[in-house]
């Protein structure tokens, strides 16, 4: 996969085997040749290191969820972890601020951008909202 400009011209050549797309913060996540997820800029540079076994595009909270060592948590666009990988599913954050997310019980709840609970974790299934 590569990139092109609303012009249709090349920005980024075609070598990567799958990418995201661009968020309101200049990144995007692509699968590294060590076939683990980073995130690159609008110039090609990879800002943050190719290292997570799954990855999510930014949400407009500015926040990507990632997965390492089979866990679910959310990083900045530092690749700083702001709500640390704990968790067996999770999903993007949606508009309203919030994200699904799967306890090691099976159960699944809802969490805000700092991690804290706002729909407590009693559910058999979830899905982000729309």
């Amino acid at each position: 996969m590569g990139f092109k400009d609303t012009n249709g011209k090349v920005k980024l050549k075609a070598k990567y085997s799958n990418a995201g797309t661009f968020s309101s913060n200049g990144l995007t996540k692509v699968l590294g040749e060590n076939h683990l997820w980073g995130y690159m800029n609008y110039q090609g540079e990879m800002v943050i290191d190719a290292k997570f076994e799954g990855a999510g595009d930014f949400a407009d909270n500015g926040l990507a969820r990632v997965c390492v060592g089979g866990k679910y948590g959310y990083i900045n666009k530092k690749g700083k972890y702001v709500i640390k990988a704990q968790y067996k599913e999770a999903g993007d954050f949606a508009d309203n601020g919030l994200a699904f997310i799967k306890e090691k019980d099976g159960l699944y709840g809802y969490i805000d951008v700092n991690g804290k609970y706002k729909i407590k974790p009693e559910y058999r299934e979830a899905y982000t909202f729309g």
